[in-house]
C-alpha cells in the first residue's frame, strides 16, 4: 500500500510539473518528464504550450462573448492572465470558464462588466447541471389542494436565481440580436434562468416574485416564506394578493419546480 501511494504521489507531482510548465512555456522545468532530442523536444514543446493557452483563452472567449464585447481590449487581457493563472482540471473544456466570473470580480474593472460575465457564468451553469421533469399544474393543483401552508416545492435543477444592479439582461439581449448595445444602465434586475428540453431561457422577475422564489429554494414552505416577507416587507402582502396567481400561472408554463 505504501508503494501504491508514493506511486500515485509521483505520477501527480509530475502531471502538476508538466501542467505548470505547459502554462509558463517553461521548458527547463520540464526537462525531467521528456524525451528524445532537445531542439525536437523543444520545438513540440512550444507548439504543445502555445496550443494549450489558445485553447483555454478560446473556451472562455466563447462562453462569455457579452462580456468580451462590452470590455474589449481589457477583456482579452484578462481571458489571457486566466489561462495563464487557472488551471483546467476536467477532461475537456466544458467547466473550465465557469470561474472566470469569479476571477474578474477580484479585478480593478467596471462593476457593469463584473455583472455581465456574473450573467453568463449562471448560464453556463444552468445549460450544463442534469437535467429533470418539471412540476406539472395538475399535480402543483393537487399538492395546494393537500395544504398550502405546509406545502415545499424545489426549483429545477437546472436552474438558477441572480439578481443584478445594473440590466444585464436588456445589454445581453440587445447583443445577441447584434443592435451593438454600448451603455449598461443602472437598474436593478432579478432573474430566473432554467434550462427545458436544451434549452435556456431567461425569465424577468419582480423582486417580490423573486424573493418569494428565494425563500422557497431555502428549503420554507410557502407559509413560512410567506410570513417571513410579510416580516421584511410592509408591501409584500399587498404585492402578493395582487399577483400571486399570475406568479404560479407563469412558474408553472415555464417549469419552474421540480417534477
Amino acid at each position: 500500500m505504501a508503494v501504491r501511494k508514493n506511486i500515485m504521489r509521483t505520477y501527480k507531482e509530475t502531471l502538476d510539473l508538466l501542467t505548470s510548465s505547459i502554462i509558463k512555456n517553461d521548458f527547463e522545468a520540464s526537462k525531467n518528464i521528456t524525451v528524445g532530442d532537445e531542439k525536437k523536444r523543444r520545438v513540440r514543446f512550444a507548439i504543445y504550450s502555445d496550443g494549450y493557452k489558445i485553447r483555454l483563452s478560446g473556451a472562455v472567449r466563447m462562453d462569455y462573448p457579452t462580456f468580451c464585447n462590452y470590455l474589449g481590449k481589457q477583456a482579452e487581457t484578462l481571458v489571457q492572465k486566466f489561462a495563464e493563472e487557472i488551471r483546467s482540471n476536467s477532461y475537456n473544456l466544458d467547466k473550465y470558464p465557469v470561474s472566470f466570473a469569479d476571477y474578474v470580480y477580484g479585478k480593478n474593472i467596471p462593476p457593469e462588466a463584473k455583472e455581465l460575465a456574473k450573467l453568463e457564468a449562471a448560464i453556463l451553469k444552468v445549460f450544463a447541471a442534469p437535467d429533470s421533469e418539471g412540476l406539472a399544474a395538475a399535480e402543483m393543483q393537487k399538492k395546494i389542494e393537500a395544504g398550502f401552508e405546509e406545502l415545499k416545492v424545489n426549483l429545477r435543477t437546472a436552474s438558477e436565481l441572480v439578481e443584478f444592479e445594473f440590466d444585464v439582461e436588456k445589454y445581453l439581449s440587445e447583443f445577441r440580436a447584434e443592435k451593438k448595445p454600448r451603455k449598461l444602465a443602472r437598474k436593478k434586475t432579478y432573474i430566473f434562468i432554467c434550462r427545458n428540453d436544451n434549452e435556456v431561457k431567461r425569465h424577468i422577475l419582480d423582486k417580490y416574485e423573486f424573493a418569494l422564489l428565494k425563500k422557497l429554494n431555502a428549503g420554507l414552505s410557502f407559509g413560512q416564506a410567506v410570513t417571513g416577507l410579510m416580516a421584511e416587507d410592509k408591501d409584500f402582502e399587498n404585492e402578493m394578493g395582487k399577483n400571486f396567481q399570475n406568479w404560479l400561472q407563469k412558474w408553472l408554463v415555464n417549469g419552474v419546480f421540480d417534477g
